[in-house]
């Protein structure tokens, strides 16, 4: 309840899903109910909006679980810092030998990560050309490993296209 009185009440839809208003009548001291728990009194103001873009990231932030935010920050200090390929930084967020986020917060990150694939697999692809002086096949090979990169092959093609 806010200082003036007023009583705000927020109920976010999912896409898809819908939600009817009605008002109802409560046996309760002249209650009318309006959906999602709430009632107003009798000549009460009640009022319908959509929240904005900016009022809809801020609600779809705070509903965010921490460990998912955390494990999205470290997937980006991933991808930022060490290039790393998609398959890639899941399994380091999951890993019991690394960060051991649950599966849930490593997809989220992974979901809500926004990064160019090609150029992760490009710029790994230009150190180990650079540092380890080793062939296109070699690369290639390194960034479409199970046991190395992981990334596509598809995103090591553009790499090794791109060197």
């Amino acid at each position: 309840m806010a200082s003036n009185g007023s009583l705000t009440t927020v109920r976010t839809l999912k896409k898809g899903e819908e939600y009817r208003v009605y008002s109802y009548k409560s046996n309760h001291g002249g209650l009318y109910g309006v959906g999602g728990g709430s009632f107003v009194q009798k000549n009460t103001k009640v009022k319908y909006e959509t929240p904005s873009k900016a009022k809809l990231a801020l609600l779809k932030a705070q509903s965010v679980p921490r460990e998912y935010t955390a494990a999205l920050k470290t997937a980006e200090l991933y991808s930022d810092m060490m290039h790393m390929s998609k398959a890639g930084i899941y399994d380091q967020l999951v890993s019991e030998y690394g960060e051991n986020f649950p599966t849930a917060a490593a997809q989220y990150a992974i979901n809500n990560l926004k990064v160019d694939w090609k150029q992760n697999a490009l710029k790994s692809a230009q150190s180990y050309a650079e540092l380890m002086n080793m062939s296109d096949a070699e690369i290639y090979d390194q960034l479409t490993s199970e046991y190395g990169e992981k990334f596509t092959e598809a995103e090591a093609q553009y790499a090794i296209d791109h060197l």
